[in-house]
């Protein structure tokens, strides 16, 4: 079993990684971190996230 923890970001980190060409230093840290749809369309655009950024869908949503 592996000691890491579940790691969820919003898109601010990635952004400011990726602005300075570091965003593999989360891969490095945390072996995986999960982001909802939203941080996929926002930081990746029509690309596609690395493979070790996995999109995941929230279960639950928020009321306002």
């Amino acid at each position: 079993m592996s000691d890491r923890q579940i790691v969820v970001s919003n898109s601010s980190p990635l952004i400011a990684l990726d602005r300075i060409d570091q965003l593999g230093i989360l891969r490095i840290l945390l072996g995986e971190v999960l982001v909802p749809p939203a941080v996929v369309r926002e930081v990746f655009e029509d690309g596609a996230p690395p493979p070790w950024i996995r999109q995941v869908t929230p279960s639950t949503q928020l009321e306002t």
